[in-house]
């Protein structure tokens, strides 16, 4: 799963990465497949759900599943890891690091910007996440990418 603030590249990351990641479900696609767009917060616990159902069926069948969200909260982190842990499978951690700056930057370019005390907010909580932290919570493994 993805550990990031929104604008440090996820998706771009995550479509470059092609068969690496096995299956990419992304909860942005996701709200955009079932609400108003990308940016619909008003279905995200609709969202989530049925991203942890598509989820659930691909690990089912042996695959390897990527969630593209930005895993910035421990409760959305443990929905993940609890699912892992149902289907026997390993859960990896992979935090995109970008400066501020930068994910401020992007964050501009957007035609939806994501509100930038909300967007500052999840890059600190990201930057404090240590990987003993995240190892403490369920995680066996976390790797660190810049991007």
């Amino acid at each position: 799963m993805l550990v990031a603030s929104p604008a440090t590249g996820k998706t771009t990351w995550c479509g470059r990465q092609n068969t690496l990641l096995g299956v990419v479900l992304s909860t942005d696609r996701t709200r955009a497949e079932i609400g108003a767009g990308e940016h619909d917060q008003g279905v995200s616990a609709r969202v989530f759900d049925l991203v942890a159902s598509r989820a659930a069926e691909h690990l089912a069948a042996g695959r390897d599943v990527t969630i593209d969200a930005t895993g910035a909260r421990r409760r959305d982190r443990a929905r993940w890891l609890v699912l892992a842990a149902a289907h026997g499978a390993v859960p990896v951690a992979i935090r995109l690091r970008c400066p501020l700056w930068t994910a401020l930057r992007r964050n501009r370019g957007r035609e939806r910007r994501v509100p930038t005390l909300v967007l500052v907010r999840m890059w600190c909580a990201v930057r404090t996440l240590t990987p003993d932290r995240l190892h403490r919570e369920g995680f066996a493994e976390v790797r660190d990418l810049r991007t």
